[in-house]
């Protein structure tokens, strides 16, 4: 009986295949949240209320045109995602899916545009990490204003 149970054990080690790199895992990380208040501290977002701020679309830059981001599959179909935060005391932020063109590389770069209901235009130029496995976000350009890993979990912008 010993014998067929280390004839067992060793048959189930011995199938198992070694995995090469990080077996297969893979990182998408390419969202930034973004918070905008007054010159008086006054959450924008907030006031805006739901009906806007769902009219609100992002557009990436692919081969020099803006392109409407739309993924009807997803819950939030146009990348943007309004975060309503369970502190009264913190302003609500919107999650948007920033344009990564999945070139391989460290340091590969891609435009976002998120367009307002009222007309305004906001940049984020996204810098990415890219491999066989990962796409990360590691810095960004907020109309020209560089932010890193540390505020990619909530930037404020300040608005008139």
């Amino acid at each position: 009986m010993k014998l067929i149970c280390l004839v067992a054990v060793f048959l189930t080690f011995a199938s198992c295949k070694k995995t090469e790199g990080n077996g297969g895992s893979v990182v998408v990380e390419q969202s930034l949240k973004v918070s905008f208040v007054n010159k008086d501290k006054k959450d924008i977002l907030k006031a805006l209320g739901d009906a806007s701020i769902s009219k609100m679309r992002l557009y990436y830059l692919i081969n020099g045109k803006k392109n409407l981001y739309h993924d009807p599959k997803l819950s939030d179909p146009y990348g943007i995602k309004l975060i309503v935060p369970n502190d009264q005391a913190k302003p609500y932020q919107l999650q948007l899916v920033l344009n990564n063109i999945g070139t391989i590389g460290e340091g590969v770069t891609s435009t976002t545009y998120l367009a307002w209901e009222d007309g305004r235009e906001d940049t984020v130029v996204g810098t990415f990490f890219n491999d066989a496995n990962n796409r990360i976000l590691t810095k960004f350009k907020f109309n020209g204003v560089e932010g890193g890993l540390e505020e990619k979990e909530g930037i404020v912008i300040v608005r008139e």
